[in-house]
């Protein structure tokens, strides 16, 4: 308990050159043996790295909080002993995982991430040998100007791009005063800043990585960069704050998706032929197809049923996959075929596509099973809806200072209404029942900031070339 408590105590860090990613930058190839203790955490669905882990025990690797905003660790795997980012190593089973209880995530008021630590514990204990090996934990709290060591894979040409060999550089730990020049919000005493010349800093893919010292202790976590950029997929999850019950036959279009081991439901979607749901791209890439489950016909988050296999899932070519400011989950829309037909009658059927662009100023509701509070809510277990008023798209841009496009529509109504956890991949409709927008993220969840969602009017040709008649045959419901 004492270990667990020091750790949680003392060693978050905000790190980074100050500038726009978090990526070993100005960085050297490193050798394993040198950092037996470096850990990799990789998507089970396709194997890309999304953080860096430390070995802290046999069963026990220390991570950032916010590396499973955006996926369950059941879909995380843990590599270990070697430098290599492509490696078929062997990979490990998180079984548990233990966030600090008073971790902040990035819609924090202040858009900060503190206590942003977490330790994944394995299902099996790792064989400790020059290859991989547990890491030091300090006796002692950092000194400003102290010298030490960043390591990742992150690679500065690109976001999600990787170092094939793991990357070292060093920096120098900065006073939070000093910090807190560089940052518009308060860095807290159990953070730490590190600096260097232009050049040097971490990646959003090195999140979770580890700051050590000259002894080879650990000192800090990486956790962000700046304040602009935070990390990449993240944040994406949103639920109904501010709503009201509503029920299944007002809304027969409205789909949970839920992952087959666990059956909750972690994202919405909308009925559009009997053959197919539209949903947000990141609501379908975090899982293989085969594993995700589409329940219909009731507004309760835990109905069992009826429930469709999924034949297949069509993720816009363009879909960015990046939850920053110059690149904020663009084409993140998705067209799921099920396997069968769905029965179409009061509880379950098709929404209407939109044939006009939704005007400015126009009274839309969004509808989910997400959280009705935040941060410590849970899911509602009744189907929510809430009004919102569509926004000009400049108007959103200064109020998020996300590069919005056209492709994508601002709805607002206010502080205490709008998306958050669980409601990703909804629908957004107008008062004639039209679906004009899927939810794809939100700022501070319903804390007087505009919800963005994908605009369907955009995407129309994308849709229509899937669903086809020719290509998708039915069976006659009767």
């Amino acid at each position: 308990m004492i270990l667990r408590l020091v750790i949680f105590l003392c060693l978050e860090i905000v790190t980074g050159t100050l500038g726009k990613h978090v990526k070993i930058i100005g960085g050297q190839n490193a050798n394993i043996e040198d950092y037996p203790f470096m850990a990799r955490l990789r998507k089970r669905s396709d194997r890309k790295t999304v953080c860096g882990g430390i070995i802290i025990t046999k069963q026990h690797i220390l991570t950032a909080a916010h590396c499973f905003d955006n996926l369950p660790y059941s879909a995380v795997t843990v590599h270990t002993g070697s430098t290599l980012n492509s490696v078929n190593e062997p990979s490990f089973a998180i079984k548990e995982i233990e966030i600090h209880p008073e971790y902040i995530g990035v819609f924090s008021e202040n858009n900060q991430l503190y206590n942003d630590i977490a330790v994944a514990q394995l299902y099996t204990c790792l064989h400790f040998n020059q290859f991989q090996n547990k890491i030091n934990l300090p006796i002692r709290n950092t000194e400003f100007d102290d010298r030490a060591q960043i390591l990742g894979w992150g690679k500065t040409s690109c976001v999600g791009c990787f170092y094939e060999i793991l990357q070292v550089a060093t920096t120098t730990i900065l006073k939070n005063e000093d910090c807190a020049q560089f940052f518009p919000y308060s860095i807290a005493s159990n953070q730490i800043c590190t600096h260097e010349q232009d050049g040097v800093g971490i990646s959003i893919s090195d999140s979770g990585g580890p700051l050590i010292d000259n002894n080879g202790e650990l000192v800090g976590i990486a956790s962000i960069c700046n304040l602009y950029v935070i990390d990449v997929l993240g944040k994406k999850y949103t639920r109904i704050i501010g709503g009201m019950n509503v029920e299944i036959k007002d809304y027969p279009f409205m789909v949970a998706l839920k992952h087959i081991k666990d059956k909750v439901q972690y994202c919405g979607g909308a009925i559009i032929t009997k053959r197919h749901i539209i949903t947000a791209a990141h609501c379908v890439d975090i899982y293989p197809y085969h594993e995700i489950r589409a329940y219909i016909g009731s507004n309760a988050r835990s109905s069992t049923g009826p429930s469709y296999e999924l034949e297949r899932v069509n993720i816009h070519p363009g879909y960015t996959g990046n939850m920053m400011r110059e690149s904020c989950l663009y084409h993140d829309i998705a067209v799921v075929t099920v396997k069968g037909c769905m029965h179409f009658n009061r509880f379950q059927h098709a929404v209407k596509l939109p044939t006009d662009n939704i005007e400015v100023g126009t009274t839309t509701m969004i509808i989910g099973w997400g959280t009705t509070s935040y941060p410590e809510g849970e899911p509602s277990e009744i189907l929510q809806m809430a009004k919102m008023k569509i926004l000009k798209t400049q108007e959103c841009i200064t109020a998020t200072r996300y590069a919005i496009r056209a492709i994508q529509v601002c709805a607002f109504n206010g502080n205490g209404v709008g998306t958050c956890i669980g409601d990703s991949g909804g629908p957004l409709i107008n008062t004639k029942g039209v679906l004009v927008g899927i939810a794809s993220f939100c700022y501070l969840c319903a804390k007087g900031l505009p919800d963005v969602y994908t605009r369907i009017f955009y995407y129309l040709e994308f849709i229509n070339r899937i669903i086809n008649p020719i290509n998708f045959q039915c069976c006659t419901i009767l």
